[in-house]
């Protein structure tokens, strides 16, 4: 039968339905959309010229990469990378490299127009949905060049397989009574956590650094465009070049966009299925969160937003003096420096070093003060019935005071030798205030200029 027979004519509405299907499909993979390029003017002082050349305003890229390509020609002091920030963090530093016989020919008197150019292929989860990426040129010198902002807007990514448990993050620092604090939440029978007090599992952040390594661009071309330097070659970290994307449109897509979604539920089925075993372990048919401590992460929060829509998170803060006591109580109990007093040379150093931990905090929470909970390691120590119903109520779990009484009791209930060893004071009410008879004048001076300002932000008095 022909292709022109008047027997296809009923198959006609079927072809027209699989196009539309076709394009419904195309149009709803995710993308990653360039919504503006500015480039900043050059100074021609330092530099003969410079531009980024890819992306273009408007292009629009399927899955969830982004390249950056261009050039930087100097006159004095030679530029050597490209730097990536966005929300002030270093996303990417890459060579300035490339072979460009064009911006040779265009600069035939600069001396280093041949290997003038750069590459960096990004993964846009780096990045929130709507982002400003700035690029800065790095001089041989040391001084820092403004070279473009680049707007893009991305889509967000899901798992295709919905996890059956959902996380709720304890976002803090360290020696702020997290540990009990799990302990508390773990005793609750719709929330599980693995043995708080013996281990601090990040099952989590751990499958979540991976699915970010394996979503980076420079990381699943390796299995395309290997370079086998040594054993984690597969990262693709040690590039000395950046790989370009394939020529293919369909085989990009397949690599950023069906094959990161893979990973995700990948992860994600690790994570849910190790909770899952704890969950059953530990007699909860009922659980419906788990319950994890991490550092104050924004890009560990994004994705988590992102694949986990429905999870929780508590930030938890205990005044920084009490802190400081704890850390270095804790320290000489157990013979060495830990906490990053081992960085420094005294403990006035290491105080004033504190406070960038304790600023990291407060911003954490500044951001995510809209959809977290904010838990004071005093208020859960010295008013723990009131504390535990608002924080079981924002978790939407049962809070009645009958259950909160059993949860206390439970927990006071389990005395671990591992326990003991977190204890620096010779009980918890005893650890709160602790700051003002164990430090130095020397030391509550210090405390007052380094954490006095974030002390006022978290309600506390000096």
């Amino acid at each position: 039968m022909g292709v022109g027979h008047p027997g296809w004519q009923p198959l006609a509405p079927v072809v027209a339905f699989v196009r539309s299907r076709l394009n419904q499909t195309m149009s709803d993979s995710p993308k990653v959309e360039v919504r503006d390029v500015f480039q900043h003017a050059i100074d021609q002082s330092k530099l003969w010229g410079a531009r980024v050349s890819n992306p273009l305003i408007g292009e629009v890229r399927a899955g969830y990469s982004l390249g950056i390509e261009g050039w930087v020609v100097s006159r004095g002091s030679r530029a050597v990378a490209i730097e990536c920030i966005c929300g002030g963090v270093l996303i990417r530093r890459v060579h300035v490299n490339l072979v460009r016989p064009d911006i040779q020919a265009l600069f035939p008197q600069a001396a280093d127009a041949l290997k003038s150019g750069f590459r960096m292929s990004l993964s846009a989860l780096n990045f929130p949905t709507l982002a400003s990426i700035y690029l800065q040129i790095v001089l041989e010198d040391g001084e820092l060049l403004p070279l473009s902002v680049i707007t893009i807007e991305r889509a967000t990514i899901a798992p295709t397989n919905p996890p059956v448990l959902t996380p709720i993050l304890l976002s803090t620092l360290g020696r702020t009574g997290s540990t009990w604090a799990m302990r508390l939440l773990g005793e609750h029978p719709q929330l599980v956590a693995y043995r708080p007090f013996e281990y601090e599992p990040r099952f989590t952040h751990y499958w979540l650094d991976v699915f970010a390594t394996l979503a980076e661009p420079r990381s699943y071309y390796q299995a395309l465009e290997a370079e086998l330097y040594d054993e984690t070659w597969w990262v693709g970290r040690g590039r000395s070049v950046e790989p370009p994307d394939p020529e293919e449109p369909a085989l990009r897509r397949w690599f950023g966009s069906d094959s990161v979604i893979a990973a995700a539920d990948y992860c994600l089925s690790r994570v849910d299925s190790f909770y899952r075993e704890v969950r059953d372990l530990q007699g909860k048919p009922s659980a419906k969160y788990f319950v994890e401590k991490c550092w104050p992460s924004q890009h560990l929060t994004m994705l988590m937003g992102e694949l986990y829509p429905e999870g929780k998170e508590i930030v938890l803060v205990r005044d920084f003096r009490d802190m400081v006591c704890s850390i270095l109580s804790f320290n000489r109990s157990r013979g060495f420096a830990s906490f990053g007093r081992e960085l420094v040379a005294s403990d006035e150093e290491f105080v004033r070093k504190l406070r960038e931990s304790a600023t990291q905090l407060l911003d954490h929470w500044k951001r995510q003060s809209a959809r977290a909970h904010l838990l004071r390691y005093e208020d859960l120590i010295l008013q723990p019935q009131a504390t535990l119903q608002s924080m079981f109520e924002y978790l939407e779990v049962e809070a009645t005071p009958e259950l909160i009484e059993r949860v206390l009791k439970q927990a006071k209930g389990l005395t671990l030798d591992a326990q003991k060893e977190h204890s620096t004071s010779k009980d918890a009410s005893a650890s709160v205030g602790r700051w003002r008879k164990d430090l130095s004048d020397d030391l509550k001076r210090i405390c007052r200029e380094s954490f006095g300002d974030i002390l006022d932000e978290f309600g506390y008095e000096r």
